[in-house]
């Protein structure tokens, strides 16, 4: 893939005009008067996980763009709202937990119509609500939203709340977005049995080949994790939560160690389960084996130690 190609999809992906007749004619009027497109992503923030990464991602690749101009509220003053300024996107912070849902969305539709946001894009349920919200307040022209996957099954909160969030968010994808862009092929036929399958479309994370490199070789990078270079090494990255099913990879570790006598295994990411992993692993008999790396900002070196290629696609 090109950086132009990779370019492309991203903007293609972040302004949601793959099929929106509508919102081409709008690029097109508003380059030709030299103007770029607003676009202004909701996303939560709190965590930096895979969603986040895929926006920053996204947002990196808009902001070389003249034709958009991007923006971001999110809820939280952490490393994504740090990455997307980096990426020259305005960030405005609106801390969720402090306000009520109607003080938030007069705070954020402000921002949203000081701005003239032509495209809202929404990232996660509870962000799909207020983007809604928003696109009334503001008089956005255009909703669009990325499903970065299924509403995950194992929440520990189990109450009437968090039943009929998820509800008034099929609810709403089915009444009100522009686009609903899913990240796989499964996905998307989620959302078309619970929205116009009309308005689904398909769209992959893109990756951003400038960043997924690692400078050292598959023994350096072995050495840095305290592995023996001659370890055949098998690994994951993820957020240690239950629908991960680290305990998968972890009875797949414990099959795999007897037949492989010179096998390591790493698991990289942090979690509410990081305690019970450790139990797990202990219980396992696999001290020895298993590495825990915990949350890592270097994950395409800790890749590299796999024996991937530079690039590791």
């Amino acid at each position: 893939m090109t950086q132009n190609t990779f370019n492309a999809r991203c903007s293609q992906q972040a302004i949601g005009i793959a099929e929106v007749e509508a919102a081409r004619a709008d690029s097109t009027r508003r380059s030709r008067k030299g103007k770029p497109i607003s676009v202004c992503h909701v996303v939560g923030g709190g965590d930096w996980a895979g969603a986040e990464a895929q926006v920053a991602t996204l947002v990196r690749g808009l902001s070389k763009s003249s034709d958009v101009a991007p923006h971001a509220i999110v809820f939280y003053d952490k490393r994504l709202a740090r990455e997307l300024r980096s990426a020259g996107a305005e960030v405005h912070v609106a801390s969720a937990q402090d306000r009520s849902f109607p003080r938030l969305i007069s705070e954020c539709s402000q921002f949203v119509k000081s701005r003239k946001i032509q495209i809202v894009h929404s990232h996660c349920y509870k962000e799909n609500l207020l983007s809604l919200a928003l696109s009334h307040a503001g008089k956005v022209p255009h909703l669009v939203r990325t499903e970065h996957g299924l509403p995950e099954p194992y929440s520990v909160v189990r109450n009437l709340k968090h039943w009929c969030v998820p509800a008034a968010d099929r609810m709403a994808a089915k009444y009100t977005p522009d686009r609903i862009i899913s990240v796989s092929s499964d996905l998307a036929e989620y959302w078309k049995e619970h929205a116009n399958p009309e308005k689904v479309i398909v769209l992959r994370n893109g990756v951003d080949l400038e960043r997924t490199v690692s400078v050292f070789t598959v023994g350096e990078a072995k050495q840095r994790l305290g592995i023996p270079r001659d370890s055949f090494v098998i690994g994951m990255g993820a957020r240690l939560e239950p629908i991960k099913r680290l305990d998968l990879f972890v009875s797949t570790a414990a099959c795999l160690a007897g037949r492989m006598p010179n096998s390591k295994f790493i698991i990289t990411g942090g979690g509410r389960q990081e305690q019970w992993l450790r139990q797990l692993v202990g219980k396992s008999g696999l001290q020895d084996r298993v590495i825990l790396l915990g949350e890592r900002n270097d994950m395409y070196d800790v890749l590299r130690a796999n024996g991937r290629t530079a690039h590791l696609l």
